[in-house]
């Protein structure tokens, strides 16, 4: 479809002239393929609310998807009616609204979480260490700048969170002699830095970019195996059958399997000797 690249030049130019993050290009952007890949490659100018209110309906019934996720695509389409179309969709109300899913919060205790943080090492040790004593989300802890971390009041300034406001939170006293020299460096290199110079898309600059989330996402998944289990004694019942962390299902019956750690480790002294 020959608009359709120009369509969406059009659409990474507006969400860049708002400011919206990277995330959120590349999610509208995805979400805006696929709505113009369901009604045939037809231009959006030509589709109205019945294709949008069809698309949102195959979402929740033959995609399955979250509510949430529902939501985002919604709000990609009326980005790109309002702000790059400039057409005002009539009322959307005919939709399947995709379920939202009841859960029990899953809360680890201290020992726990204490058992989690001794099987990581280094930078992602601290990652983890700020999210649990500062309360921190991952990408606010990722972002984060020596220049924001206030060591006389032992506090953190969080720039730009969520719902684009800063807001001020603690440092752990732990937490302080990992950087000693903190102060004196330069303050705005990011705390925990790739490995790599990486290329702004936005920009086409090359600069050293933060640490990338799924590194920290792996290395806190891979020592607690399996997902948390939602039902607390069952998670018990699976915690006491062996003093290694489980990463069996916790909602069967089978007993604890050896934790990724445990075997990581059992390999490494395998190859040593």
């Amino acid at each position: 479809m020959d608009a359709q690249p120009k369509l969406l030049d059009r659409v990474r130019e507006k969400i860049r002239a708002k400011h919206y993050s990277l995330r959120t290009e590349h999610a509208y952007l995805a979400w805006i393929r696929r709505f113009i890949l369901f009604n045939d490659k037809k231009h959006p100018a030509e589709m109205s609310a019945p294709e949008v209110e069809r698309f949102l309906t195959h979402l929740a019934i033959e995609g399955r998807v979250a509510a949430a996720t529902q939501n985002q695509a919604l709000a990609a389409i009326l980005f790109l009616y309002r702000d790059v179309l400039e057409v005002e969709l009539p009322w959307i109300e005919n939709v399947v609204r995709a379920r939202m899913p009841v859960r029990m919060p899953v809360v680890l205790p201290r020992a726990d979480v204490q058992r989690l943080l001794d099987h990581l090492e280094g930078e992602l040790h601290l990652v983890a260490q700020l999210l649990y004593g500062s309360g921190l989300r991952l990408m606010e802890a990722l972002r984060l700048r020596l220049k924001d971390i206030d060591f006389e009041y032992s506090q953190i300034v969080v720039r730009d969170g969520k719902n684009a406001k800063d807001r001020v939170t603690i440092l752990p006293d732990a937490l302080v002699p990992k950087y000693p020299n903190a102060p004196t460096d330069f303050g705005w290199q990011y705390v925990f830095p790739a490995a790599r110079p990486t290329k702004d898309p936005r920009t086409g600059l090359t600069h050293r970019h933060r640490l990338h989330e799924t590194s920290v996402q792996r290395a806190v998944r891979h020592p607690l195996g399996a997902p948390a289990s939602r039902n607390p004694s069952a998670r018990t019942r699976c915690a006491t059958a062996s003093p290694r962390i489980c990463s069996s299902a916790a909602t069967t019956s089978a007993p604890c399997k050896s934790s990724w750690v445990t075997r990581t480790s059992a390999r490494r002294r395998s190859t040593r000797t």
